[in-house]
């Protein structure tokens, strides 16, 4: 996954984010650049209104654009739809949370729409999400209006990203990377990181060289092309074909007698 750092600029009268929510941040890139390969662009804090705050993350690839805020918070969050309820350790009860991330993703959201419309981009959807680095926080949702990724649900949001369907081809993706990162200033791709295991998050080892074909592999390049066109329909090893045959040998042999015994009945 290609990285790239936009460093917008925080409209004026306003103060720039929290540099200790980045954690968060980098904990979701680092997750998702060890997995996703380059495909798949992640724009970080694209600034597309000099009066509005920047898109904090923008996920990107071929099946589909998401707009993920991230937060590190802990503790017992209750979601109904575009309600977002914080349980209060000391009174009890729960209390609505203010700035609301489900409506700032909701509007992030808007806001990259309607201006990639403004570009004469068409983008079938862009999905909302808030993703919440601290395995300390409890969430409980109850039809979410943006995707709620909790730490331990990352995996099954990268199977979603790689399983949803294909809706853009390779040059509408780097169209809207090009919309998005050549107007920004400071715009820096990071260089591509080593692949990282994403449960322990230890490099993986180097790939072997692959080894040279034996003998019976060449052979098997010469087989005549029907055989050749079956082993590729039917890609069954050599115990596996001998297994077929005798299971095949003993059908055969149960049907005669099968046969055999009720002809002497008869």
């Amino acid at each position: 996954m290609k990285v790239y750092e936009c460093g917008g600029k925080a409209p004026e009268g306003r103060q720039p984010p929290d540099r200790r929510k980045l954690s968060a941040r980098d904990y979701l890139i680092q997750n998702l650049r060890g997995v996703l390969d380059n495909r798949f662009h992640m724009v970080c804090e694209a600034c597309l209104d000099e009066k509005k705050d920047a898109l904090p993350l923008i996920l990107l690839g071929p099946t589909g654009i998401w707009v993920i805020l991230t937060a590190d918070a802990k503790g017992v969050f209750r979601i109904h739809e575009a309600v977002w309820e914080e349980l209060q350790s000391k009174r009890g009860g729960y209390k609505t949370v203010y700035p609301n991330p489900i409506t700032v993703g909701l509007e992030k959201t808007q806001e990259l729409l309607d201006y990639l419309t403004s570009r004469g981009i068409s983008v079938p959807s862009i999905e909302p999400a808030v993703f919440f680095s601290d395995p300390g926080a409890h969430i409980e949702t109850s039809k979410p209006a943006v995707r709620i990724i909790p730490m331990d649900a990352l995996q099954r949001f990268i199977i979603t990203v790689f399983r949803s369907p294909v809706v853009f081809d390779e040059d509408e993706v780097q169209l809207i990377i090009d919309e998005l990162v050549c107007e920004q200033e400071d715009a820096e791709i990071s260089p591509v990181a080593e692949i990282t295991d994403i449960y322990t998050m230890r490099d993986l080892p180097e790939p072997k060289k692959p080894a040279e074909p034996s003998k019976l592999a060449l052979m098997a390049r010469e087989e005549p092309a029907l055989i050749r066109r079956i082993a590729q329909r039917f890609p069954f090893t050599r115990q596996q074909w001998i297994l077929l045959a005798v299971l095949l040998v003993v059908n055969i042999i149960i049907l005669v007698w099968l046969v055999f015994v009720v002809v002497s009945i008869t």
